[in-house]
């Protein structure tokens, strides 16, 4: 099958912005405009095919309906793996944990845990993140802290700059901090717990829910060292034309960060479908004798069927895969 554009959902969280909009060409008339979509088969925000024979048909239909061109490696799962998205943080968000599987499954209807990686596109000057405890505290401690409001004064602040790279565990305390705009590649799941909200008010003039008791339950404790992430593997490179440098390497996916400068080439292996992320410049991706344009924030879906598809023009991109 071909590969196709998608057209993502959107997410007007109260911390979101307009950057979206304003550079990455999302279309919506939501405000603020906090998270979009791009490769989605969750029940709260799928994507939709947006080109070719299937377009309008939601990605979570296409999932269910065509297993067998999503790869190998997606042979006997129940359902899609992988939740891509863009994040524009204008305002901190709120304090939070995911589950892991294990807990989820258990507690959580059957569903994902969640864990997820970040790739920094830009932020402002100062710009800082949350991310794990800097010294052992006891769950008594955690659990006075997170009723008093004190739970920011043990974490670790990160400074971060554009192109960072930060692999969140479940069960990792975190927060992306205010002025940052993020890719993030994570696990098919919207489980999140919040556990310190900054005293906002939601739209309903009420303060955002918390869910400390879940928190208190799969936080870890052990103090984390934040730092980003090495290289996960050997750059690839031809000069003049690209370069390919591997972001992630874990169990539950596979991420690169590909820049071209005319012309790169990348081997579909059947193993696993390929998204494609734009989130610099502009090209086109060809294969046969067939193509698709690409611009910031766009998003393609390569079947594992294609063989190879080759990306044309100057451009940074995100290839994920299983």
């Amino acid at each position: 099958m071909k590969p196709f554009l998608l057209a993502p959902s959107y997410q007007d969280y109260l911390w979101g912005g307009e950057r979206l909009k304003q550079e990455y060409h999302k279309q919506t008339d939501l405000y603020p405009l906090a998270e979009s979509w791009e490769l989605s088969a969750h029940p709260d925000g799928p994507s939709v095919i947006a080109s070719g024979e299937l377009s309008g048909m939601p990605f979570s239909q296409f999932a269910a309906e065509y297993p067998q061109l999503l790869g190998h490696a997606y042979a006997g799962k129940q359902e899609f793996p992988l939740l891509i998205k863009l994040i524009d943080a204008e305002k901190v968000l709120s304090i939070q944990v995911h589950p892991d599987d294990d807990y989820a499954r258990e507690f959580e209807n059957g569903q994902q845990g969640k864990e997820e990686m970040w790739y920094l596109l830009d932020c402002k000057e100062g710009a800082s993140l949350y991310f794990g405890f800097r010294e052992q505290i006891s769950r008594e401690e955690f659990g006075r802290r997170l009723s008093d409001g004190t739970i920011t004064e043990v974490l670790n602040r990160v400074p971060v700059k554009k192109g960072d790279v930060f692999f969140i565990e479940a069960g990792i305390i975190h927060a992306i901090g205010e002025g940052i705009v993020v890719a993030e590649i994570q696990q098919n799941s919207n489980l999140t717990y919040r556990v310190h909200d900054f005293n906002r008010l939601g739209p309903d003039g009420k303060p955002r829910s918390l869910q400390l008791d879940k928190a208190l339950a799969v936080t870890s404790l052990v103090p984390s060292k934040p730092q980003q992430q090495a290289a996960a593997g050997p750059v690839r490179e031809q000069p003049g034309q690209f370069r390919v440098k591997p972001l992630v390497r874990c169990r539950r996916f596979s991420v690169d960060l590909v820049q071209v400068e005319a012309a790169y080439t990348h081997p579909v292996d059947p193993a696993s479908f390929v998204s494609i992320l734009c989130v610099e410049g502009a090209g086109t991706l060809r294969w046969k004798e067939e193509s698709l344009s690409m611009q910031k924030g766009d998003s393609i879906f390569v079947p594992s069927d294609c063989e190879q598809v080759s990306l044309m023009g100057t451009g940074e991109y995100l290839f994920t895969y299983l």
